[in-house]
């Protein structure tokens, strides 16, 4: 039961973790990035709120379904659907050689991200 216990504990912190992480992981170098994806320099500012909103603003629609099809399937396999999920988008976003495709990829990221309402 006590070993049981850790493992879930380990698991929750580790999905935590991730979902955090792929919310933030752009912001120390997000300038660059949106100036790199040929934003003009007077514009970065802008440009990068919306990228780092867009994130945000899909996960809103994204949890609802998340949490629908943990009750329908179960935990386990959403929130390892989930993780997956979590790391395409950022291959994703990686592989952004536009700004559109950079926020088509967090748009993707966030409807995705679900696992830290499933989690708790």
């Amino acid at each position: 039961s006590g070993r049981l216990a850790a493992g879930q504990a380990i698991a929750v912190l580790s999905v935590t973790l991730s979902e955090s992480m792929l919310s933030s992981v752009l912001f120390p170098f997000l300038p660059w990035l949106v100036r790199d994806l040929g934003v003009p320099a007077d514009s970065v500012a802008l440009y990068s709120g919306l990228l780092s909103s867009a994130f945000n603003v899909s996960s809103l629609a994204g949890a609802v379904v998340w949490g629908r099809l943990s009750d329908v399937h179960g935990r386990l396999p959403v929130l390892a659907l989930g993780l997956g999920s979590n790391a395409v988008s950022m291959v994703l976003l990686g592989l952004s050689a536009s700004f559109p495709q950079a926020v088509a990829a967090r748009l993707v990221a966030g409807c995705l991200n679900g696992n830290a309402g499933i989690a708790r």
